[in-house]
């Protein structure tokens, strides 16, 4: 792997947790350095949904709460 692509993934600790995860990445990180950009791109996607996943699951404990109270207040 080239300097400028190591120094930049290991400059955000995000970034090497996302890489060893999703090891298929060493390869075309490897290869070419232009992959740099979709690397971070995915990487970013991934992180959206699981932001949007954690709220989700957030709201459904929430309404799973009020639900349980709705029924022992009746």
């Amino acid at each position: 792997m080239k300097i400028e692509v190591l120094y930049k993934i290991k400059s955000n600790k995000d970034y090497i947790n996302y890489l060893h995860t999703h090891s298929y990445w060493y390869k075309y990180l490897n290869r070419d350095p232009a992959y740099l950009n979709d690397f971070i791109k995915e990487y970013k996607d991934f992180n959206r949904i699981m932001k949007s996943n954690r709220i989700k699951d957030t709201i459904d404990t929430i309404d799973t709460l009020l639900n349980v109270i709705t029924t022992l207040n009746s």
